[in-house]
């Protein structure tokens, strides 16, 4: 009984652990917009938390075209709902305060009309135990007004970018798995 419950509890901890960690969202209110060259544009990205903790929030440019400045404002912050907010997130009747992110992009010449700027949004929760760190991968993209291809028309084919597999908390789970089994035989 002892030993069941050694194993209940372990598992229980690990996955409570890394869901607790993923309550975490982005809202983007215009994904797309048309800006001519040599121009900036500005997109608003809203983060917001369905957990009573504090996260560390981290923004990075993952993808962009060649020689296009992304400045991202604030590129790191804490995510909580203690902040007041004019925008806020309704859910089951509850009102949840969203947290503004400016994203200043400033274009320049490219080979395509349209454009895309991938942002990645990772979270870094400070559990105690395993460590999740999960990400989301927010696209912006920017159309090209007064685009001129010097190059006949290509048609490009988007693909979704790759999701890094984290190999870590498998290995943990397997890890405990042989550990409680050892226990249960040897115990």
């Amino acid at each position: 009984m002892v030993k069941k419950f050694v194993i209940f509890l372990s598992f229980w901890l690990i996955f409570s652990n890394l869901t607790s960690a993923l309550n975490f969202g982005t809202l983007v209110p215009k994904n797309l917009k048309e800006v001519s060259v040599n121009q900036t544009v500005s997109f608003k990205i809203f983060f917001y938390t369905l957990e009573n903790e504090s996260y560390n929030l981290r923004i990075s440019v993952r993808q962009k075209p060649e020689n296009w400045e992304v400045l991202t404002i604030p590129s790191n912050f804490i995510l909580n709902n203690s902040f007041k907010s004019e925008e806020v997130l309704c859910k089951n009747g509850k009102k949840i305060p969203l947290f503004p992110v400016n994203v200043i992009i400033k274009t320049s010449n490219s080979n395509q009309s349209l454009n895309s700027i991938i942002l990645e949004a990772r979270l870094e929760n400070k559990l105690e135990g395993i460590k999740a760190i999960p990400a989301q991968l927010i696209q912006l993209k920017i159309k090209l007004l007064n685009f001129s291809s010097p190059q006949p028309l290509t048609l490009n084919v988007e693909t979704k970018p790759k999701k890094r597999f984290d190999w870590f908390p498998i290995f943990a789970i397997l890890l405990i798995l042989i550990v409680s089994l050892l226990i249960y035989k040897y115990g």
